[in-house]
């Protein structure tokens, strides 16, 4: 209940879990299943808790499809200027 309290990321998650469900114990053992998990998985890479985590690798991904299509669109550009 306390991820749930503090961390926003998990608020979100329980709050949807809740207006998809309708049980608010179901959604908190959801995220207690949750927790377990993101602990293996940070004991075993030996790493820590980033709750800007999502945030970080979304911009990154953003930042990546940005540019990937403007180098595109110049490729295009200039083999279009070239025929």
């Amino acid at each position: 209940m306390s991820a749930v309290k503090w961390d926003e990321n998990f608020k979100s998650m329980y709050a949807r879990l809740v207006s998809k469900h309708g049980v608010k114990m179901k959604a908190l053992v959801a995220i207690q299943r949750k927790l377990v998990e993101l602990i293996y998985i940070l004991f075993k890479n030996e790493t820590k808790y980033d709750k800007e985590y999502l945030t970080k690798i979304a911009c990154k991904h953003l930042w990546f499809k940005h540019a990937i299509q403007t180098s595109f669109i110049t490729a295009l550009r200039t083999n279009t200027t070239k025929n």
